[in-house]
């Protein structure tokens, strides 16, 4: 049976939406089925202002692929959430279903060579009320690390291709991938919104070696002009993406670690009817450590101590410049379980303890984070 398989984080990512660190296409498996539940939750108190924000959100993301046939694959993922804050400036929530994405994937040349088109359905809440789009800009913060930021975007129609090899216990390959987006009404009253396009290129290799696999990613985004009414009103900056890291097992033990650079460039923004780059970066870089540190007991499942840093850079502007973003820290720990259920279902759930700061210190941050996952194979 011929299996086409290389980690395609480079463009699986970016098309499907996952938020694992690595995503495998596997042709010629069996089909499959994964539901996962998430919440988290954060305290942010502000030094400055002694403003208080107490955040939440519960994520349900539903993930599956069937194989058509030997060479054909479909791939289909949703979700639901619910966000909540709790300020002195009021109450907001946010509830409802996110985008659908299907894509179809196809091999050739013995699986060397994958192309896929897909699909984003607008099944999402794209159209937020006034009092909905605070929560909105919390979610997005870079400090926070909510699974789901946004719930729709409208319709949009991407297309991807990578090719692939394989040179003893190497595997490598490249690929490009172009999403096209279409408008929709991101706050109410408010029509003809659209984000722009993006194009993805990247690379990536999977080294197999005696104690497990290592591997590494690298992928540049390149972002289209916002658009409203048909007017261009900004445009997000490059941003490069660069990943390396490892499994481990020996006997009983086994281990994951790796780290996540990602580097950004200047946006531009409509000044007096012209689209001009900020004179600096206006968002900083972001770099993550994560490992997962596991024993497996015989006949019962492995328990692991999950260790996590995030480190987000001060943007470029001076300290005194009124678009200035001091730098975040956060730091995570806690532990998590997996086992096999039965050889065609297998359980996950963890819990985990963060705190940090953002913006230079002056905002202190706490929180928490219960995950459970289930996977189905048919």
């Amino acid at each position: 049976m011929k299996r086409f398989l290389v980690c395609l984080a480079v463009i699986l990512l970016f098309v499907a939406g996952f938020d694992t660190a690595c995503a495998q296409v596997v042709f010629g498996e069996p089909p499959s089925g994964h539901l996962r539940f998430v919440y988290q939750s954060w305290s942010i108190d502000s030094d400055v202002t002694g403003e208080e924000y107490d955040l939440s959100q519960w994520y349900m993301p539903i993930y599956g692929f069937i194989p058509v046939s030997e060479n054909w694959e479909i791939h289909f993922q949703s979700a639901s959430a619910g966000s909540n804050v709790d300020s002195s400036g009021g109450d907001a929530s946010i509830t409802g279903l996110n985008d659908t994405r299907v894509s179809v994937l196809h091999s050739l040349l013995e699986d060397r060579l994958l192309l896929g088109l897909g699909l984003n359905l607008p099944t999402g809440k794209a159209t937020l009320d006034p009092d909905q789009t605070g929560l909105a800009q919390l979610l997005a913060e870079e400090f926070l690390s909510f699974p789901s930021k946004s719930y729709g975007e409208g319709f949009g129609l991407y297309l991807e291709t990578v090719y692939a090899r394989s040179v003893g216990r190497l595997t490598y390959g490249a690929g490009i991938g172009y999403l096209i987006n279409t408008s929709y009404s991101p706050i109410r009253d408010v029509d003809s919104y659209n984000p722009g396009n993006k194009l993805t290129i990247g690379a990536n290799a999977v080294l197999r070696h005696d104690y497990g696999s290592a591997y590494s990613y690298i992928r540049h985004n390149i972002y289209g002009t916002s658009t409203q009414d048909d007017i261009d009103v900004y445009e997000v900056g490059p941003i490069t993406e660069f990943a390396l890291g490892s499994s481990f097992i020996s006997g009983q033990f086994e281990a994951d670690a790796g780290i996540r650079l990602l580097l950004r460039q200047a946006d531009s923004r409509l000044v007096s009817g012209v689209l001009e780059e900020y004179e600096e970066n206006n968002y900083g870089n972001d770099f993550r450590f994560y490992s997962d540190l596991g024993y497996r007991l015989r006949n019962i499942g492995k328990g692991s101590i999950l260790i996590d840093y995030k480190h987000v850079s001060a943007n470029g502007f001076s300290e005194n410049h009124d678009l200035y973003v001091g730098k975040s820290d956060l730091f995570g720990i806690g532990i998590g379980f997996l086992r096999a259920i039965t050889n065609q279902v297998e359980a996950y759930g963890s819990i985990k303890t963060m705190s940090g700061s953002a913006d230079d210190e002056n905002l202190d941050l706490s929180g928490f984070e219960l995950s459970m996952f289930l996977r189905v194979t048919i």
